[in-house]
């Protein structure tokens, strides 16, 4: 009788076992959900406002016709009075053909139209076929300056950076809230690195599924410093993995960029 009793017991414990397992999972499943539906609320915050001129260099034009077109036009002052700056990008290519005006202002500068009439008014027409299409992008930005190696950086500056834009959609039921966390992490990585750098990160609209990823290296050797301290890094291995969770990248192009003003 008591082996009966004994038998019922465990198949009771089972039961109650099982209830609990599922209870937890529940739980947790729920839990998660919330998170996660909790981060999707969460948006970026903007404080800068970027536009992007894409040009194509027209037949015979040198880099000495491009620079005197920027000389002049940034012979005006609105750039510098506005608190705004101004990058040109160059592919990194031997032949020269294509590059990229970025503006970057103040979210409440209306400095486009200014910068693209005074263009107009020095003849951009006869040095390249620009596409002034006016689409605003809200925009953050992060450095990180490593102290440790300011004597390399300085026998290693450039007057120019080397840069990779990136133009990325977030995976359906992602978008910035969710991508955040592996985006901190990314950059705490980054600040242990002995190296320059500044990342990007712009959207037309905190609700859009499509952003750019711009990365800036200061360094002259950061592919070294990258190949040898961040590549086979485990902790880098699991953020790309985040990464690729969140979003895919469809398009990336590297460049050389100067900041003219």
């Amino acid at each position: 009788m008591g082996f009966f009793v004994l038998i019922a017991y465990n198949q009771f414990m089972k039961q109650i076992f099982l209830v609990l397992v599922i209870f937890f999972i529940s739980s947790c499943s729920s839990e998660n959900k919330n998170t996660l539906n909790a981060n999707l609320l969460i948006s970026p915050d903007f404080n800068k406002k970027n536009f992007f001129i894409e040009c194509t260099v027209a037949d015979g034009v040198s880099l000495i016709d491009i620079n005197f077109l920027l000389s002049t036009t940034l012979k005006s002052n609105f750039f510098k009075n506005k608190g705004s700056s101004l990058k040109i990008y160059f592919p990194e290519l031997e032949n020269l053909d294509k590059f990229i005006l970025q503006i970057d202002g103040n979210l409440d500068d209306s400095i486009y139209m200014e910068f693209v009439n005074t263009l107009s008014l020095n003849a951009i027409d006869e040095i390249a076929l620009c596409d002034f299409n006016e689409v605003e992008f809200k925009s953050f930005k992060y450095k990180s300056f490593n102290k440790s190696s300011e004597n390399s950086f300085k026998d290693g500056v450039k007057n120019y950076t080397n840069a990779e834009i990136l133009k990325c959609k977030y995976n359906p039921g992602y978008n910035y809230g969710t991508f955040r966390i592996a985006i901190e992490k990314f950059l705490y990585e980054i600040d242990l690195l002995n190296i320059h750098y500044e990342f990007t990160y712009l959207q037309e609209d905190a609700n859009d599924t499509h952003f750019i990823w711009i990365n800036s290296f200061y360094n002259s050797d950061y592919s070294t410093i990258l190949l040898n301290e961040w590549i086979n890094n485990t902790e880098a291995i699991n953020i790309k993995k985040e990464f690729l969770e969140n979003a895919k990248c469809t398009e990336s192009s590297y460049y050389r960029s100067f900041l003219l003003v």
